[in-house]
């Protein structure tokens, strides 16, 4: 099932339509049209762990940041997810990737915004989130 949403175009009267979805590996992804404009990546946790997923990776497209996009992908993830856990700044999210600032921020920004439960600020009590 795909979520669509409104987006205003900074300095414009202008809107586009993304449309959100869970493919069959649990990544959820942004569309504008046919072009994917953002990914969050899972991945199951190990045994033993009390939680099914891991969000492993986190990027939009820069033509599309700071729309409100990496927030409705958050949205979208914990409606359809419930929780999972989030990547820690100091770890590589893939063999390249860190977290980055931004990312750090989005995760704050969604803890600020209650778009992630306070259940999620258990995994990282000595965090900077």
């Amino acid at each position: 099932m795909s979520k669509y949403l409104k987006i205003n175009l900074e300095g414009t009267n202008a809107q586009i339509t993304i449309r959100i979805e869970i493919e069959d590996n649990d990544d959820v992804v942004a569309f504008h049209d046919t072009e994917e404009i953002g990914r969050f990546e899972f991945e199951p946790t190990e045994d033993g762990s009390r939680y099914n997923l891991e969000l492993l990776f986190m990027n939009v497209k820069p033509d599309y940041k700071n729309l409100g996009i990496g927030k409705s992908l958050m949205t979208y993830a914990v409606n359809k997810h419930g929780e999972f856990l989030l990547p820690k700044p100091e770890c590589f999210v893939n063999a390249t990737n860190k977290l980055t600032d931004e990312g750090a921020y989005l995760i704050n920004s969604c803890f600020r915004n209650r778009i992630l439960p306070r259940i999620f600020k258990k995994q990282y009590d000595h965090s900077p989130y």
